[in-house]
């Protein structure tokens, strides 16, 4: 036989060798993992009393929940569960960071950074306890997601040792998110009342207000909005509660809303006035928004130095000189004049040039027992005015 020939089929036997070799190693070694799998798998299902079905499937009901467990093999593997009955369906949530979507945010920071949610209502999720939302957060991280009722986690690689834990994980949150949901509207309440997060208690005062779990529910948690420490929840609740006196609290620590509020109130305009008068020694021009606040109320409730406290305005910054005129518009007097008449004179001034203008036309007018509109610039002088000559003729005829 050629020697080529020879070589040929040394190699070939070789290699046929080898291959029996390796095929020897491996089938064994599969074989004790996959005993080994199908073993843990079925520790498993007799701990938690699940059907094992053929392969690596745990099926049943546990802990009021449907479970479905899949070892799915492959160039990827990994363990997929499945937890359903009676979960909340009206809410969605993962990962932060799994798909780019802008979603509504409950109030609680750490939760709202690291969990996408999504939904026509997302109250379940603000009922839940700073606990329940912590464990919720460590389970996203994990692979858990809530969608369409079902509560899914995925985990890379057939787990054994901790399959186990895993739908015990799986097993409490469903049990907690299904007590929550069954009872929103008193975990809403709650949540006002002990909730550390001042967004979480904003917002589950908000959930309460929607109506959707009755006036009652609202009426007993706007005692705790009310004594809210903080301001914008105070100042919240009092708008649901139409409650003056929280308002009236606000408006002394200097909170615009409130004071804007109280000016929509004609019928609290007697007890602000006592409010506006401790704040004219000392307007907050630091503070831009209350400053202008205080000159809205002052042009529509009368208090004793408003004036001068509103020309002080005047030389401040932003729009705070903006709403000091329109203010002074309002009630202002001759004596606001001169400080109003270089604001007009600008060559640029824009809205406060023209608020000035308008301001020393209504204070003169009010001066010379005119109407607003007869009267005209007579020189650049400051507060110059004369009658027009329509309302001069007017005034010679008697008409």
């Amino acid at each position: 036989m050629h020697p080529p020939i020879l070589e040929a089929r040394a190699d070939v036997g070789l290699l046929v060798l080898l291959v029996i070799v390796v095929l020897t190693i491996l089938i064994p070694f599969a074989m004790a993992t996959t005993a080994k799998l199908e073993k843990a798998w079925r520790e498993v299902s007799a701990n938690l009393a699940l059907a094992k079905e053929k392969g690596l499937v745990l099926t049943g009901r546990c802990q009021q929940s449907d479970v479905v467990v899949r070892g799915l093999g492959g160039k990827h593997s990994s363990t997929v569960i499945e937890l359903t009955d009676g979960l909340p369906t009206d809410v969605e949530f993962w990962r932060e960071g799994m798909w780019s979507l802008t979603d509504p945010e409950i109030g609680d920071p750490a939760f709202d950074r690291s969990v996408r949610v999504r939904g026509d209502c997302v109250d379940v999720l603000v009922a839940c306890d700073a606990p329940l939302r912590g464990a919720l957060r460590a389970a996203a991280a994990e692979g858990w997601t809530l969608r369409e009722g079902v509560l899914k986690g995925t985990f890379s690689g057939i787990l054994t040792d901790h399959l186990e834990a895993k739908i015990r994980d799986g097993l409490g949150l469903a049990q907690q998110l299904r007590e929550v949901d069954e009872a929103r509207a008193a975990h809403l309440g709650r949540r006002v009342h002990d909730d550390p997060s001042p967004g979480v208690r904003h917002g589950a005062l908000r959930a309460l207000a929607s109506g959707r779990y009755g006036r009652p529910a609202l009426d007993a948690a706007l005692p705790r909005g009310l004594d809210d420490v903080d301001d914008d929840n105070r100042f919240y609740a009092a708008e649901l509660a139409e409650h003056v006196p929280t308002f009236l609290a606000l408006a002394k620590e200097g909170h615009a809303p409130a004071l804007r509020a109280l000016i929509a109130r004609p019928h609290a305009h007697e007890a602000l006035r006592p409010v506006l008068a401790g704040w004219l020694t000392q307007i907050p021009l630091e503070r831009p928004a209350t400053a202008v606040a205080l000159a809205d109320a002052l042009a529509v409730v009368p208090v004793d130095g408003a004036e001068d406290a509103l020309v002080g305005m005047l030389a401040s910054y932003e729009e705070v000189p903006l709403a000091a005129a329109r203010a002074l518009a309002a009630v202002g007097s001759i004596h606001a004049v001169p400080a109003l008449a270089p604001l007009r004179d600008r060559v640029l001034g824009g809205e406060l040039k023209s608020a000035a203008r308008d301001a020393i036309l209504a204070i003169q007018a009010r001066a010379a027992g005119a109407e607003v509109g007869a009267l005209a610039l007579a020189s650049a002088s400051a507060g110059g005015l004369a009658l027009t000559p329509t309302a001069e003729t007017e005034t010679e005829t008697g008409t």
